[in-house]
């Protein structure tokens, strides 16, 4: 359901949303998303801490069906006028192959999927690190996240102005970069404290990276009308990413190599990644005016 939920939603986005509107509106999705993890995170953590087992559980879980539910009706009140989408020759396999045959789409694919794979290949070994390492209690790691989600928030409000100054893919290569430095002063931190500007830097690449600028970038790539065939595929590739990354990080950490040497590995990674997404050749829209004759 969560795949089925990601394709449409990209869908409605797209076709519910003008383009040159998209930018701002990300920025404040972006906003309204992490601001509510921090608030859910510290309401939830007390509320687990002091009601009793399993009442507090169940609590929090009928807390957030009733807000699924309403997530739901804000989703059905959304209307969008186009024509039905007509079944294309040759089934769902053909469809499946359709996007690959588009060279932009290919373009599109090969940054969500380099993104994912340097975002998330060691991504898995932070809280690791910080325990095991820099001895980190509970509530630090706690800090760590709150920390993370507030500089997530408020670079968000400035990620329309960036994207436009320098370009989309180029916030995106400029996320990555963020984040490798970010693993960087983890591997080399001496005390958890010094570990919190990581914390910031992540939280602020991850946002223009990820969570605004990819988005931005495919639905600039993607005209309205081919959203419900790109979509798809588009899912697919960043879920296979975010199901292999994570064993280049798990395979690291069970050889002899120290959890800061993985760290700075994945550091590695991302530096090299991020001139690849800017400079690894250019996109050109397919939304574009017509020549003239």
């Amino acid at each position: 359901p969560q795949g089925i939920s990601s394709v449409v939603f990209t869908v409605i986005m797209r076709d519910a949303i003008p383009l040159q509107r998209m930018q701002p509106l990300l920025g404040r999705r972006s906003i309204a998303m992490n601001v509510s993890l921090m608030i859910s995170a510290l309401a939830l953590g007390a509320w687990l801490e002091w009601a009793p087992f399993p009442l507090n559980y169940q609590l929090m879980y009928v807390v957030e069906f009733a807000f699924q539910l309403l997530s739901v009706r804000e989703c059905m009140a959304v209307r969008v006028e186009r024509p039905s989408v007509q079944e294309k020759p040759g089934g769902f396999a053909a469809s499946l192959l359709l996007p690959w045959k588009s060279p932009s789409f290919r373009k599109v694919a090969l940054v969500a999927a380099l993104l994912h794979i340097a975002l998330l290949a060691v991504n898995a070994i932070i809280p690791l690190h910080l325990v095991e390492t820099l001895r980190a209690s509970e509530g630090f790691v706690a800090l760590y996240s709150i920390i993370e989600l507030g500089a997530a928030a408020l670079i968000s409000v400035f990620a329309a102005r960036i994207a436009a100054r320098i370009g989309t893919r180029n916030m995106i290569a400029l996320g990555v970069f963020l984040t490798a430095v970010a693993m960087f002063i983890l591997a080399i931190a001496p005390n958890p404290a010094f570990a919190l500007i990581g914390a910031a830097l992540t939280g602020t690449g991850w946002t223009l990276a990820a969570m605004i600028g990819m988005f931005a970038y495919l639905l600039e790539c993607v005209p309205s009308e081919k959203m419900s065939e790109y979509s798809p595929v588009y899912h697919q590739v960043i879920g296979l990413s975010m199901f292999a990354a994570p064993f280049i990080g798990s395979a690291l950490a069970e050889s002899d190599l120290s959890l800061a040497s993985v760290l700075m590995f994945g550091a590695l990674l991302r530096v090299v990644t991020a001139p690849i997404i800017a400079f690894g050749g250019r996109v050109q829209r397919m939304v574009m005016a017509p020549r003239p004759i």
